[in-house]
């Protein structure tokens, strides 16, 4: 999986970044995904330009605990979906 983040980083390569976040998306759409997938989602994330999704993906990377992960997936999750916040 990194070896498409790798070549994204040095090469600032979209189709490779495309690939590398076609390949984490279903991985890391479970509430059980984990941290070290959700780590390289993030950074694909970053490296696509969606730095608001690769902050609160590294966010729910760090988040221990599956019950508190489980919470922000549905704290984010409403908030995309009634637009009331926009997280920098």
């Amino acid at each position: 999986m990194s070896h498409w983040l790798d070549a994204a980083a040095s090469s600032h390569d979209r189709v490779a970044i495309t690939k590398a976040l076609q390949a984490l998306q279903p991985v890391t759409s479970r509430a059980s995904a984990p941290s070290d997938a959700l780590a390289l989602y993030g950074r694909a994330q970053w490296l696509s330009g969606d730095s608001a999704g690769a902050e609160r993906t590294r966010f729910l990377a760090g988040t221990v605990d599956d019950d508190l992960r489980d919470l922000f997936v549905r704290v984010f999750q409403r908030v995309e979906q009634t637009g009331l916040v926009e997280l920098a």
